[in-house]
C-alpha cells in the first residue's frame, strides 16, 4: 500500500511540475511576442527617422533610390548599428534575445516535465496492473 501511495505522490509532483512547465512556457512566449513587437515598433520608428531625414538630403539614405538594393543594405546597417550600441532598439533587441533563449529553456524543460509524467504514469499502470494480478 506504501508503494501504491508513493507512486500516487510522486504522480501528482510530476503533473505539478508538467502544469507549471506549460505555464511557464506559455508566459514567456508571450512576453516574447510582447517584446518583439515592441522592437518591431522601435526599429520602424528608427526607419521614419532615416526617411524623413533623407527627404531632407540628410543621413545615412540621403541620395538613396528607396527601390535599390544600396537601400535596403544602407536600412539594415542602420538597424544593426541601432542594435550594438545603447540606442533603444539595442535594448529591445538583447531583451527579444534573452526571451528567445528563456522560452527556448522553458520548451526544452516542459518538454523534460512531459517525459517524466508518462514514465511515472507508465509505473503507476504497471503498479496497478500488478496489484490486480495479485488481488485476483
Amino acid at each position: 500500500i506504501q508503494e501504491g501511495e508513493d507512486i500516487i505522490t510522486e504522480l501528482h509532483r510530476a503533473a505539478a511540475d508538467l502544469c507549471n512547465a506549460v505555464e511557464s512556457e506559455t508566459a514567456l512566449r508571450r512576453m516574447l511576442k510582447e517584446a518583439e513587437a515592441d522592437l518591431t515598433a522601435a526599429e520602424g520608428e528608427m526607419v521614419t527617422e532615416a526617411n524623413i531625414a533623407a527627404q531632407g538630403k540628410e543621413g545615412p539614405l540621403a541620395g538613396i533610390a528607396t527601390t535599390s538594393k544600396a537601400y535596403t543594405y544602407a536600412l539594415d546597417s542602420i538597424l544593426a548599428n541601432a542594435r550594438n550600441n545603447g540606442h533603444a532598439v539595442g535594448s529591445a533587441y538583447r531583451q527579444v534575445q534573452r526571451l528567445r533563449v528563456d522560452a527556448d529553456n522553458a520548451a526544452v524543460a516542459k518538454e523534460q516535465a512531459s517525459i517524466r509524467f508518462s514514465a511515472v504514469k507508465h509505473a503507476a499502470d504497471l503498479k496497478a496492473a500488478v496489484i490486480r494480478a495479485i488481488a485476483l
